[in-house]
């Protein structure tokens, strides 16, 4: 795996793991929700991940490029932020 991939890929993991403990927080106080919108939020993010890896390793195994995967999530990442 090239350097670069193993950098992108640490930063990407490092990033989201900082976002998880302050988005509670966010969706209570900053959002002025209710504590249990933060279990729907969950919910949601998690089927979310889950179809994505699905559809993303469907694609891969079909011998299709991961490169245009890749940049399809870094512009998500950078919309979200």
């Amino acid at each position: 795996m090239p350097r670069l991939q193993i950098y992108a890929l640490f930063v990407g993991t490092v990033c989201g793991a900082m976002i998880v403990p302050f988005m509670g927080f966010f969706i209570v106080d900053g959002l002025g929700q209710a504590p249990w919108t933060i279990s729907i939020y969950a919910v949601a993010l998690s089927c979310l991940a889950i179809l994505v890896n699905r559809r993303f390793a469907r694609l891969i195994d079909r011998g299709e490029s991961a490169f245009p995967l890749i940049g399809i999530v870094l512009g998500g990442y950078l919309l979200a932020s």
